[in-house]
């Protein structure tokens, strides 16, 4: 068996079944497991006439190798271009949008392959050709092996690639994968001492480094080839290819418990995940309930395709996530006292937010910026307690309420309590917690509580969904509240201090009171009214995107980061009127020329973006100014920190077109 230069040594020996890209090719299987339903079609969005396979997840998209190139060099052995990797993003449904080139960094004129990720998205691990200095370098006997390679997100592209202590020039690791916690990866090698051709091995890392190759066992390991671990951290499964055990044809898809690695029993997943054909490369999205995986199945677009796949109940129910049960202990911070009937609310960590049961923590509004009348600017504020439903838990006479966290988590606990400062607890389960209380301090107010309404000056009537920006005039310190469904509000201002309440909502003027907080005197109420007004959104407004992040292959938007370009998209949807001009801006760092080619490649994407949301792109047009527009002092030779060049980097919305009414919020973010 030749297994000299493929990311797949194993598939050299299928013969792979073509179909034209005429054909409709979106194909569904459905079969009914022990775990319940499970539906699996093929991604053609993504897919093309040659290799992809083995996705790999990044926030909210995936990473893919691909042999899709028409142009460049070839490789003799399965007779495609050079392996290159592809990022596609997920909409809500879990469903891949078109894939673009990953980075420019990173693809080479050799083979990329099968990556993984940190959790955090900072760090990667792919499988590359062994070389040196852009070359291939064989071993002795004119073997060009394969390595397993790292590289951090830099400041706008992958950077400082490093090969791993674990290669060598004499035989192949491939297929990386990480546990959460980035402590422990496991890959795939032909390295002397196996149980067959190609088995699976982990390597642990510390603050010394990396140890050695320990071998998985003879339980997961066979005569012949495993490849492609992917290890699921919610559920603690280990999943990979093989062919050596007795399954329906090439290569199949194998899982094992990480508690049964040394006695088994390994599983079969059977169909509809594996078939006669080579089935190989799955990954599992953290709630165990879909994912992705590859075949050479002969309904396919190409010689592999990526398939998704949803199984409601998990596979054989064993991949939905570990739960973690916790008591949440709640306690007067100045006094130690145990506090009865604390509501807690438990949001859990997606992108760039936090949810509970779809509902957003934070609601983007819409405020004029300090730069323009006719500017404005998105903002994030954290809903009002009577706008986010009934409590998770209350806390009972001894402080105490029991909740299951699911494991391999990020979330943010909020709790209240009347009299007291409401509270946000962040909490992780990437790591099992070694205690069985969580800690969560509330402090007494020691501030003078104002209750009350946001109404019409003319009727009178409750204004809903009205925002409310209370600005310290001792500090300059600025929060947010929203009105509830009924134009209620409810706001504690510190002890002694004079506070200035301006009260927003579309279609109406912006209305300022002045408070002055005497704790003593207890709650007062204080109503705000606003007058109806002209629209603040009209031809000619400029709205500044400042919280869209660009991955660093120096134009694609980054994962899961581009929220406010999803507010414009449904805005857009809206007010069909409505055409744009989109400008980037860039910071100062690079040279000018290339911050300019950088600032029209990211408005070009960030159109992109749009159209893949279904905006016309008739209505859109874009520009680049590059770093000549600063909005602070930074320039040439002037120090600046993250914060002040971040603010230099954004996406301006001209609108060029309205003949709608249209109404919205927004506020400024300047870092001083």
């Amino acid at each position: 068996m030749n297994l000299r230069f493929s990311f797949l040594p194993i598939l050299l020996l299928v013969a792979f079944a073509k179909l034209s890209f005429g054909q409709s090719l979106k194909k569904a299987y459905h079969i009914k497991e022990e775990s319940g339903d499970v539906s699996v079609e093929n991604e053609i969005i993504i897919n093309s006439g040659e290799l992809d396979f083995s996705p790999a997840y990044l926030q909210n998209g995936i990473v893919f190798p691909t042999a899709r190139q028409l142009a460049g060099k070839r490789d003799k052995n399965i007779n495609t271009t050079f392996f290159e990797l592809y990022y596609s993003d997920l909409d809500p449904n879990h469903q891949p949008y078109k894939a673009r080139p990953f980075s420019v960094a990173l693809n080479s004129v050799l083979h990329e392959g099968p990556v993984c990720f940190s959790k955090d998205g900072n760090k990667i691990f792919f499988t590359r050709n062994n070389s040196e200095k852009g070359l291939q370098r064989a071993d002795k006997e004119g073997v060009t092996r394969m390595k397993i390679y790292s590289a951090v997100r830099g400041v706008f592209d992958w950077e400082n690639t490093q090969e791993l202590p674990v290669n060598s020039d004499e035989y192949s690791v491939v297929h990386p994968s990480l546990n959460n916690e980035t402590s422990r990866l496991y890959f795939s090698s032909n390295m002397p001492g196996g149980f067959g051709g190609y088995d699976l091995y982990y390597i642990d890392r510390d603050s010394s480094g990396w140890s050695n190759p320990v071998n998985l066992g003879k339980t997961i390991n066979s005569k012949k080839n495993e490849l492609f671990p992917f290890y699921h951290t919610s559920s603690r499964q280990l999943f990979y290819s093989s062919n050596g055990f007795e399954g329906k044809g090439g290569l199949d898809l194998y899982m094992i418990s990480e508690v049964a690695f040394e006695s088994g029993p390994v599983i079969n997943i059977g169909a509809p995940f594996n078939s006669k054909a080579d089935d190989l490369g799955i990954i599992i999205n953290d709630k165990g309930t879909k994912g992705f995986f590859s075949s050479s199945r002969a309904e396919g677009l190409g010689k592999d395709d990526i398939y998704s796949f949803e199984s409601a109940s998990g596979i054989f129910g064993k991949t939905r996530p570990i739960t973690i049960p916790m008591a949440i202990s709640v306690f007067d911070k100045s006094t130690g006292y145990h506090l009865s009937g604390s509501a807690i609310r438990v949001f859990e960590k997606r992108g760039e937010g936090y949810y509970r049961d779809g509902q957003s923590l934070f609601e983007a509004v819409l405020l004029p910026n300090s730069e323009g009348e006719n500017n404005l600017i998105f903002k994030a504020s954290r809903k009002g307690l009577n706008n986010l439903g009934a409590p998770d838990r209350v806390t009972d006479d001894s402080g105490n309420a029991l909740f299951n966290f699911l494991s391999q988590h990020d979330y943010s606990i909020l709790v209240s309590k009347p009299g007291y400062e409401t509270s946000e607890f962040p909490f992780s389960t990437l790591s099992f917690p070694s205690d069985t209380f969580l800690k969560i301090p509330l402090s007494p107010k020691m501030c003078q509580t104002f209750n009350g309404f946001v109404l019409s000056s003319l009727s009178n009537g409750p204004i809903p969904d009205a925002l409310v920006k209370i600005k310290s005039n001792l500090t300059q310190t600025e929060s947010l509240v929203l009105s509830d469904s009924r134009g209620r509000f409810s706001v504690c201002l510190s002890d002694g201090e004079s506070f200035e309440l301006t009260g927003y909502k579309d279609g109406f003027s912006p209305k300022s009171i002045t408070l002055k907080s005497i704790a003593a005197q207890g709650p007062k109420k204080t109503d705000i009214f606003l007058s109806p007004s002209t629209p603040k959104i009209t031809k000619g407004s400029v709205i500044i995107l400042e919280n869209v992040y660009y991955d660093f292959d120096k134009s694609n938007i980054r994962a899961g980061a581009a929220k406010e370009l999803e507010e414009l998209a449904q805005l857009m949807r809206i007010y069909p009127s409505m055409e744009i001009l989109l400008t980037a801006h860039t910071d100062i760092q690079g040279s000018e020329d290339y911050n300019l080619e950088l600032s029209i490649a990211r408005a070009r994407s960030a159109e992109a973006f749009l159209v893949a949301r279904g905006i016309n792109e008739e209505r859109i047009k874009v520009a680049g100014r590059g770093e000549s527009q600063p909005r602070n002092h930074c320039r040439e030779g002037i120090k600046c920190s993250d914060a002040e060049h971040e603010y230099n980097r954004r996406t301006e919305v001209l609108i060029t077109q309205l003949e709608e009414q249209v109404a919205i919020r927004y506020e400024l973010n300047d870092p001083k």
